[in-house]
This record gives structure tokens, C-alpha cells and sequence, in this order.
């Protein structure tokens, strides 16, 4: 769809399928995927009778024919990106004149900064779109040809996003942004560097970033040293005390006098000391990716332009960063469930609950899902055991699998069997039918209280009282035997109850059932969502459930 202000005088398809149509004033085109743009300026308007190649053929206002040559290089490279014909779209970089503001804001709306690299020259513009390519390089060039403090900034951030550490140095180092650079260090364990930043907020006379410095090393006795020589003497003899410098604290009790600070009593003190970093870390590592169907290709069209290495003091980060190949992971248990199994309990397992939920309307012809969320993430929760690591590692999951020897000790036993007791169901059975009976009498439905008395009486009822009103029923009905009401039902012929309408279905009548609880239901029913079970679909083509895997083999 395409929406335009002016009102359109002409237009005409190309061999490209691109639409070019006239307005007013312009020549513009729109591509199939609803993208836009103006062709050409008009002084006059014209009338598109045909578009071959490059060349349009019209008609002006008198009449007269006329043919226009345009440059149809802009539409044509974004219909090729649209395509993603990208050696098309690579020979066009190559060759033709593309430039302008519009390719560039185009490029990085439809997600190719990479490519609007090639179009700019502009530092700051490449500055912006060398972050959203995540390229780290041509970043970091422009920001030294820009060097602008902002622009260090910016490139710290994202070099510590992708986890780029030496860069990330560098850029904290060209702003002498000494605290960041400290946190950096202590982040990283290098306490090597964090005591060169400690030297050098000396030198600067920083206390404050003396302080600091000292407290990410865990320096105690330098702590307490420039404590005392910004004058506070009663800090720098509570922090002797509380970690166990004797001697420098009587020392500081001696310049004290009587202003001894006192420390509170009856209370377990903890020190306030950063953990020992085991290793410096360094870089992140890099994994091998595919190159990109614009990676090198482009980067050969500027001749003469090498990668420069940037060198700062002590920082020790430019040097041949050599790529992590990391290991071939192995296939996971869970997804070895997955194509091992056709079974919806395992697939629910192993957290693949899209296709438990098309097995299970495959097999049982379930739609409604809802009821069996919680199953869903009971299995998936119970097939797993969860190991913790260290606070700054995630969870290790482990599948637990079945058929292992340590779960068939001998203290595990099968679950006894739940006796179902019958004459439960007898009472149930004898209660409805005393209610029927009951119900019918007092309609006038002589006929049926009747039936349902003998009924009633073949179950032998335990209580007396049952059995009587029984036989006073059946002897009023004998009497009469019709139904002043007509009932929709014949105790002579079979039937069960439809479960949505609850009429009863007899032998040999049309109807349907739910695949998964197999509840009978009327014709009419089909199609509509089991009103038993609430989980599949009435009338359903269902295969069956698929409970075991020996039923596979």
C-alpha cells in the first residue's frame, strides 16, 4: 500500500515489477514491498504510456510523444537488497556512483550499517555506524581521527559490551578517566595495573583515588597511610585496629592522646576485603563466524587504507589476538529425547512443548492447552536436576535419565493398586433412580415412575424404606400406566447421554465422540470443544495415544 498526497497522473510496471508513476511534479517509483522514492523532477507534467530499462515513454499535455532516460541505479540496489540478491546488490557498490544521504538512511533502516560504511566518509557518520555493525575497528579509527571525548566514551561502552577489554583500556585512557579505568582493573583482576593506578592518583595528589585503589587491592596498611596523611587520625587507628596492626595502631594511639576512639563491644566485625582474583582475565573469546556476503568483498575497494595500531602507555593490549576455536558441543539429553521419541510426555520433558502439543493433537485431537500447563511444567521441572555453580555462572541442568541401576533399589516398591469399592456405585445407582421415580410421579409419568421402581427393586436396596416407596410407586402406576408428559426416553432401547445436551443417543442413531475422553455427543456437537474434558476437539480425526515406546517398535 502506498499512500500519496499529491494526486497520481499516470504510471506503468517496468521489467522489474517496480511501479513508476508521474505526479504533479516528480517521477517516482514504489517498490513491492511498499518502499518509495522520487525518480526524477518534472517540469511539466506527463502522462507514462510505457517503462522499458532505463527509458520511460509518455505522452506530454498536447499529446506529443516523448521519451525520458532516468537513473534507475538507486531503485534498482534497493530492490536487489529487498531480493537479497547480494552479489547483484556488491557489483552495484562496485560500479556505480550510489551516495546521498537517503541510500545511507535507507541502508541502516533495513538493518545493513555494514554496507552504508562504504558510502560515508564522514567520520562521525562512520563513528555512529560502525557501532551499530558492532565493528570495533573502523570505531575505533574514527574516534582517533575525531578525538573528541564523547566519541572515547561512546566506544568504551560498546567495546565493554562485546567484551573487549584492551579497548575498552584504551578508551578510558585517551580521557584519563582514571576511575573507570581502576573499576576496569578490578573487574579484570589485574592488580598488577591497579597498583600502577594507586601510583598515579599519588602523583596527582588524588586522595580519594588513593583511597580507592587501595580499597579494590585490599592494601590495608596503605588504607590506614593515607588515612593518616589526610589527618584522619581516628580512621586510620579504628581501621589498624579492626585489622590487627598492632603496631601501627599504638603508634596512632600515642598521637591520639586522649581522643582515643572507642570501638563497640559484643559485635562479630567483618572486614571489608575484596576477594584474591584467581587469574587476570582478559578478552572475551571469539568464535569462527561465517563471512558475510559483504565481509572483504568491499573492503577491497579503498586502496592504500592499512589497519593502524594504536599503542598506549603501560597498557600493553595491542598484540596479535589470536581466536578461540571453541569445542563441538555435544547433542544435549533432552534433545536426544526429542528425535528419539515420539512420545508427547517425553517431548514435554525436554521443554519442547510445541511439538508435545501437536502430538497430542495429532493423537488425542486436544486444542484447549490451557488445562495442561501445569503438567506441562511439573514434567519438564521433574525430568531435570539442577546443580549451582558459582554466583556468577548460571545454573547447570541435568536431564535425568530413565532405566539407570541406582533408581531400582530394592526399597523402591510399585504403588499398591487402589481398590475401587463397588457398592459405592450400587448407592450412587440406587439414589439416582429413587430421584427418578420420585421426579416422574409427581409429573403424572405413571408409566416411567414405574420402569424406574423395577429398576430400583432389581438392585436390592439395603434400606427398607427405598424398597417400600418402591412398591407403593409401582402399585399406583399398575394402575395407570401412562405418562402425562411425553419423555424422550425408552428404557427398552440402549443409549447413552449426549454430554453437552444431555439427551440421550440410542442404538443405531448417528453421533460422535471426544477422542480423549471418549464422551458421546449429538451431530450437532461436532467440531465444538468437549464439554467433559475441556481439552479436545468433539469428532476429531485422532490417531490414539502413543503411551509407551514399545508401542513404536
Amino acid at each position: 500500500t502506498l499512500h500519496e498526497t499529491i494526486r497520481v497522473k499516470s504510471g506503468a510496471w517496468d521489467d522489474n515489477s517496480v511501479f513508476i508513476y508521474t505526479t504533479l511534479n516528480h517521477i517516482k517509483y514504489c517498490l513491492p514491498n511498499g518502499d518509495g522514492g522520487i525518480i526524477k523532477t518534472l517540469d511539466v507534467p506527463i502522462y507514462i504510456t510505457k517503462v522499458s530499462g532505463n527509458t520511460i515513454f509518455c505522452l506530454d499535455r498536447d499529446g506529443k510523444k516523448r521519451t525520458i532516460v532516468v537513473d534507475a541505479t538507486e531503485y534498482i540496489f534497493k530492490l536487489s537488497l529487498w531480493k537479497k540478491k547480494y552479489d547483484h546488490v556488491m557489483n552495484m557498490i562496485k560500479t556505480s556512483q550510489l551516495c546521498g544521504q537517503a541510500v545511507i538512511a535507507y541502508l541502516r533502516q533495513k538493518g545493513f550499517p555494514e554496507v552504508a560504511l562504504h558510502f560515508v566518509n564522514d567520520e562521525r557518520i562512520r563513528f555512529n555506524l560502525a557501532l551499530e555493525s558492532g565493528n570495533i575497528q573502523i570505531a575505533v579509527a574514527s574516534a582517533s581521527a575525531i578525538d573528541e571525548k564523547d566519541y572515547w566514551y561512546r566506544l568504551g561502552v560498546e567495546a565493554l559490551r562485546q567484551g573487549n577489554t584492551g579497548i575498552v583500556e584504551y578508551a578510558y585512557q585517551r580521557t584519563k578517566n582514571f576511575e573507570r579505568l581502576s573499576f576496569l582493573y578490578l573487574i579484570t583482576g589485574n592488580t598488577e595495573k591497579l597498583s600502577k593506578m594507586l601510583k598515579i592518583a599519588e602523583v596527582k595528589n588524588d586522595v580519594m583515588g588513593q583511597f580507592h585503589n587501595a580499597l579494590y587491592m585490599g592494601d590495608v596498611r596503605q588504607r590506614v597511610k593515607i588515612l593518616e596523611n589526610a589527618g584522619h587520625l581516628p580512621l586510620a587507628y579504628i581501621t589498624a585496629s579492626v585489622h590487627g596492626l598492632h603496631d601501627v595502631a599504638e603508634r596512632l594511639a600515642a598521637e591520639l592522646g586522649d581522643n582515643i576512639p572507642s570501638l563497640p563491644g559484643g559485635k562479630v566485625p567483618s572486614l571489608l576485603m575484596p576477594p584474591s582474583p584467581l587469574t587476570c582475565a582478559g578478552d572475551w573469546p571469539l568464535l569462527r563466524v561465517m563471512r558475510g556476503i559483504f565481509d572483504g568483498g568491499l573492503d577491497s575497494m579503498k586502496q592504500g587504507v592499512t589497519d593502524e595500531e594504536y599503542e598506549a602507555a603501560d597498557a600493553d593490549w595491542v598484540g596479535t589476538r589470536s581466536v578461540f576455536v571453541a569445542p563441538t558441543p555435544g547433542m544435549p539429553v533432552s534433545q536426544i529425547w526429542i528425535q528419539k521419541s515420539s512420545l508427547a510426555a517425553d517431548h514435554a520433558a525436554a521443554g519442547n512443548f510445541d511439538t508435545a502439543m501437536r502430538l497430542l493433537n495429532r493423537q488425542l485431537g486436544i486444542t484447549n492447552f490451557a488445562p495442561l500447563r501445569p503438567t506441562f511444567l511439573d514434567l519438564n521441572t521433574g525430568s531435570h536436576s539442577y546443580l549451582r555453580a558459582f554466583s556468577s555462572a548460571p545454573v547447570i541442568s541435568f536431564a535425568i535419565e530413565r532405566g539407570w541401576t541406582e533408581s531400582s533399589s530394592a526399597n523402591v516398591r510399585g504403588l499398591p493398586a487402589l481398590p475401587v469399592r463397588l457398592s459405592q456405585l450400587d448407592e450412587r445407582l440406587r439414589a439416582a433412580l429413587l430421584n427418578a421415580m420420585t421426579v416422574c410421579y409427581k409429573a403424572k409419568n405413571l408409566a416411567s415412575a414405574a420402569n424406574f421402581a423395577r429398576r430400583l427393586l432389581e438392585t436390592n436396596p439395603t434400606v427398607e424404606t427405598q424398597a417400600k416407596t418402591a412398591r407403593q410407586v409401582l402399585a399406583a402406576a399398575e394402575r395407570n400406566m401412562t405418562d402425562a408428559t411425553q419423555l424422550n426416553y425408552d428404557f427398552r432401547n440402549p443409549f447413552v447421554v449426549c454430554g453437552a445436551t444431555y439427551v440421550p443417543i440410542y442404538r443405531g442413531q448417528k453421533d460422535v465422540s471426544c477422542p480423549y475422553c471418549t464422551s458421546r455427543f449429538v451431530p450437532s456437537q461436532e467440531g465444538q470443544l468437549c464439554s467433559v474434558c475441556d481439552l479436545a476437539t468433539v469428532g476429531a480425526d485422532a490417531s490414539g495415544l502413543l503411551c509407551s515406546p514399545s508401542q513404536i517398535r
